[in-house]
């Protein structure tokens, strides 16, 4: 007996659709790659302004840290693209 409109399950291939499968495993890592990007950034300003208190140099180490905290999920964006390339 066939199970149709499972989410999860890949579509039949007569309806010549990808399949929920791999819609949900595309929309999976998109909506993580927002909540990694809103991570890295707190957790650069957290680093940032600890170590300002520490150093007494407001604000220029909360800005630096939030920029490398930038930098660091952009090239995490590319390991994960070129990731993705090398799985096809």
């Amino acid at each position: 007996m066939e199970r149709e409109g499972h989410v999860g399950e890949d579509a039949p291939e007569e309806s010549g659709g990808e399949g929920w499968g791999k819609t949900l495993r595309v929309a999976g890592a998109v909506g993580g790659l927002g909540v990694e990007f809103a991570v890295f950034v707190v957790v650069g300003a957290f680093v940032g302004r600890w170590l300002d208190d520490v150093l007494g140099t407001k604000p220029w180490l909360v800005l630096i840290c939030v920029l490398a905290s930038m930098a660091l999920m952009g090239a995490h964006v590319r390991y994960l693209l070129g990731r993705a390339k090398r799985a096809r």
